[in-house]
């Protein structure tokens, strides 16, 4: 079996937690695999008080890139602790469709992420970042609850 690579979206919540903790204990059985670690934060959701059109983007960007980190921080540690090749990315954009970039650009055979559950009326209404990637991505999707 050729080597791949494993995609966890990772936004720091317990539920991406778990799809990283479930994605080492696939890389157990399938050795010479490794894992991609994405942490997707979507600037046009920043607008402190309206301003982010003044804001300049350097520091739009600084802010990303702080918040990013934070939300890897303990994917890349559980990562670490279980000796498992894997790298990291970080990126700007909408996040269903950052994932789905990700894992065309990155050749992933397999992306398994958390899901936060937002169930019934909401979940109908909102959407989800889940359903959407099913709806873009070209690989298999394992969704931890």
């Amino acid at each position: 079996m050729s080597s791949s690579k494993i995609l966890i979206p990772v936004d720091g919540s317990p539920a991406s937690l778990r799809a990283v903790d479930f994605a080492i204990e696939m890389l157990a059985r399938t050795p010479g695999n490794s894992l991609v670690l994405l942490h997707v934060q979507n600037i046009g959701s920043i607008n402190p008080a309206g301003l982010s059109e003044a804001m300049p983007a350097d520091w739009l960007h600084e802010a990303a890139s702080q918040a990013s980190g934070k939300a890897l921080r303990d994917a890349i540690e559980k990562c670490e602790g279980a000796s498992v090749a894997f790298k990291t990315l970080a990126s700007t954009g909408q996040t269903a469709e950052m994932i789905a970039q990700a894992a065309r650009e990155e050749d992933v055979g397999h992306i398994v992420m958390g899901t936060r559950g937002l169930g019934g009326v909401k979940g109908l209404l909102l959407g989800s970042v889940a359903t959407q990637v099913i709806h873009l991505a070209e690989v298999p999707i394992t969704l931890i609850k």
